[in-house]
């Protein structure tokens, strides 16, 4: 936020914090250290976390909703495991390694492009209309399927 000194994220913070006047690596308000409360910095596990997160809004390999980098919600960006990832995600809209619908890259899931195991996935896919090696009904390349 506005007059942050370092990785902060809130008003008149010193250092990687998230709260109002924290100093270190806090989780809770005025706190001092390694805490575990919402608006933490570091490995926290809770809403607005900066760092290793598990919850929404986080930063950094987090677990929850609108996570950038390594997490596993809703509008996270890196490794995710839910809708509208960016990354190594595993559900809808995922980009990378995504393991659901609409995902790019390495995915599981129909809409898929690379490495893909449902419907309408390109590259490597296991499902129906794919493209390249895939083992399903009405591929193209190396294919084993069959007229249903």
């Amino acid at each position: 936020m506005e007059e942050y000194s370092g990785q902060s994220r809130i008003e008149g913070y010193s250092g990687q914090n998230r709260i109002e006047g924290y100093s270190g690596q806090n989780r809770i308000e005025g706190y001092s250290g390694q805490n575990r409360i919402e608006e933490y910095s570091g490995q926290n596990r809770m809403e607005e976390y900066l760092g290793q997160n598990r919850i929404e809004g986080y930063s950094g390999q987090n677990r929850m909703e609108e996570y950038s980098e390594q997490s596993r919600i809703e509008g996270y960006s890196g490794q995710n495991r839910m809708e509208e990832y960016s990354g190594q995600s595993r559900i809808e809209g995922y980009s990378r390694q995504n393991r659901m619908e609409g995902y790019s890259g390495q995915s599981r899931i129909e809409g898929y492009s690379g490495q893909n195991r449902m419907e309408g996935y390109s590259g490597q896919n296991r499902m129906e209309g794919y493209s390249g090696q895939n083992r399903m009904v009405g591929y193209s390349d190396r294919t084993e399927w069959r007229d249903i």
